[in-house]
Parts: C-alpha cells; structure tokens; sequence
C-alpha cells in the first residue's frame, strides 16, 4: 500500500498532463475551424450590418438607417494578443473600434492603440489621395474606441480609460504635457441588468446580453456549454432580433461558444458575473 500511495501523485500528475494535452489539441482544433468571436458575428459581419448600425444609433444618438453608410475596416489578419480585432467600421467621417470582453480590463487603450495604427494605415496606403510628406495638413477619420465588457459586477456603467494611466510615471499628468501619445477607451458594462439606458437605445446590444445571461444561467445549473448555448438560443425571446441568426447558425454559435469556453478556461464570454 505504501507503494502505491507514493506512485498515485505521479499518476495523477501524468493524467493530469494527459488531459491537458487533449484540451490543448482540441483548441487547436476548434481554432483552426472558426475564427470568429460571437460578438463579432452578430455585430461585425455583413449580414448583420444592421445590428452594427443600429449600435452605432445607440451609442451616438444618431438616426442612421442606410447600411451603405457603413463601411466595414475590421482588421482580419493582424493579431494582437491573441485576440482579433472585434469590430471597425467607418460612418460619417468617424472610425469605431469595439471590443467585448468578459471581464473588466484596465489595458485596453493599449490594445486600441494598436488596432488604430494598424487601420489607419491601411486607409492611408490605398488611399492615392493621402500623403503623409505634404506640405498641406492631411485629413483621417476620427476615431471612437468602444469596450463592452461582461461579468464585472462591481464595475460601473461607464468609465474612461486612458493610455496615459499605464504610463510608469506616478501622477503623471497628461492633460498639462506638449507631446505624447494618448487613447481614450470609452469602457461600458454590458453585464444583463446594467446600462438599461443604453440597452433601452439598443435591442440588439440588449439581447445579446440576455444571451449570454442565459448561458451563464445554465452553466450555473451544471450544463455543459453545448447544452447551454443550445438552450438560450431556444429560450431567446422570439421578437429579438438576434434570435434567426442564432437559429439559422446554431451549430455555428455553439462552436464559438465552445472554443471561447475552452480557450480561456471560462473567463472570457462565459464568465459567471462577480
């Protein structure tokens, strides 16, 4: 017995090794096979423009009802993280960057600041009548950054991030300095029962918080995130406006759902609120 006791650890540990081995091959997997993020697909394909539209309404305060007026600029091959850029698009002289994220993180002006190098340069490279030697003072689109965040309980409605904040110096203030670099991240929570004014502007954003509600809901029952997925696109209101998408895609949902779950070990979209 005494021998047995001293080789169950290691045992243990090989299983162990073992499991992770077979979690990381089938994230890999899940990876290879699908690219997009949930949020990506209600609000950042060309199907659902009218989505990204009606976000942009809510957001702004704006009317827009022509999808031709959106443009999107999403980056698709550049990565940063790990993470693709979520959502861009341009509409009335402005660029707006959303991202959504489970749980509330203070370094996202970092990661915009990279997303909005990287589109502003590729607008200006195709862009024959731009040229950064001028003389004359060139013209760029302004940029809006947007994080929506889920899971973060404690955290308030809405908030300003800066990229000054992560800067090493203490107290360091921005506003008084005659050069550097500076983002500014509007960071909202979108965690199902907050922001009931913005929800109340938006139907889509709304409901896809209540989706992801559900599934936190179920998971906290001890479903599987199959099973989850599965029956909050069922449960969904059937006056949502998400609700065909997720049923014309539901194999396609549930495997964005599982390689979300399974790549971040339950806390990026699946996160149990705090």
């Amino acid at each position: 017995m005494a021998k047995q006791s001293k080789r169950a650890p290691k045992t243990r540990a090989r299983d162990a090794e073992r499991e992770e081995e077979k979690t990381k091959r089938k994230r890999a997997r899940i990876n290879r096979e699908f690219k997009d993020r949930l949020f990506k697909m209600l609000f950042g394909r060309s199907e659902n423009k009218r989505n990204a539209l009606e976000l942009y309404n809510g957001l702004n305060g704006t009317n827009y009802s022509n999808m031709d007026d959106l443009e999107f600029v999403t980056l698709e091959d550049a990565v940063y993280m790990g993470v693709k850029n979520d959502v861009a698009f341009i509409i009335d002289g402005t660029i707006n960057l959303y991202e959504q994220q489970s749980t509330f993180n203070p370094n996202m002006p970092y990661r915009f600041f990279q997303y909005g190098s990287e589109i502003y340069e590729n607008l200006t490279e195709n862009d024959d009548n731009f040229c950064e030697y001028s003389d004359l003072l060139q013209k760029l689109p302004m940029a809006r950054c947007v994080c929506f965040f889920i899971g973060s309980k404690n955290q308030p409605d809405r908030q300003i991030l800066r990229l000054s904040d992560m800067y090493q110096i203490p107290g360091y203030d921005f506003e008084k300095a005659e050069s550097g670099f500076e983002t500014k991240v509007l960071a909202l929570n979108i965690t199902y029962g907050r922001n009931a004014e913005l929800f109340a502007a938006c139907r889509p954003l709304r409901d896809y918080s209540y989706f992801i509600h559900l599934i936190n809901e179920y998971l906290k029952r001890g479903l599987e995130i199959e099973e989850a997925t599965s029956r909050a696109i069922d449960d969904m209101p059937d006056d949502s406006p998400l609700k065909p998408f997720l049923l014309k895609n539901r194999a396609e949902v549930m495997k964005a759902s599982l390689y979300e779950y399974d790549a971040r070990r339950g806390r990026v979209l699946f996160a149990l609120p705090r």
